[in-house]
């Protein structure tokens, strides 16, 4: 359970690191886009970029593992410690490029728009959902 702990804990933190990654031109943004989906649902669609030095296979796999890796990071900043984003999310589609992929993660919980954090709060409140 120690070791299952601590290597979600690496993968958590190279997906903050992999938050500011990116090829240049991207200005390193992964968030396209994100918002609420009704009252019990919210949306991440956003980025993953491919570890370097990797092709084929590997390379679309990485990339679609960081995508995932960086949804569930951005829902744990999003939402209070009710929500597990790996136990209440889904990736509901994968879309891969050549130099990225992209996820579309939708987390699912009941009274969802209870659990935000209050950062998350106020930015929530200025904009619209889907």
């Amino acid at each position: 359970m120690k070791t299952t702990f601590a290597a979600f804990l690496i993968c958590m933190a190279a997906a903050g690191a992999s938050l500011f990654a990116g090829d240049g031109t991207e200005g390193g943004s992964i968030v396209i886009r994100k918002g609420f989906r009704g009252y019990n649902a919210y949306l991440i669609v956003c980025k993953g970029y491919p570890k370097d030095g990797t092709s084929g296979l590997q390379r679309r796999e990485t990339a679609k593992e960081a995508a995932l890796m960086n949804a569930q990071f951005i829902a744990r900043d999003i939402f209070n410690d009710t929500v597990d984003p790996v136990r209440d999310g889904i990736a509901k589609k994968f879309t891969v490029n050549d130099d990225f992929a992209i996820v579309h993660y939708e987390i699912q919980k009941k009274n969802l728009k209870l659990r935000l954090r209050k950062a998350a709060r106020k930015e929530n409140g200025k904009k619209g959902g889907w």
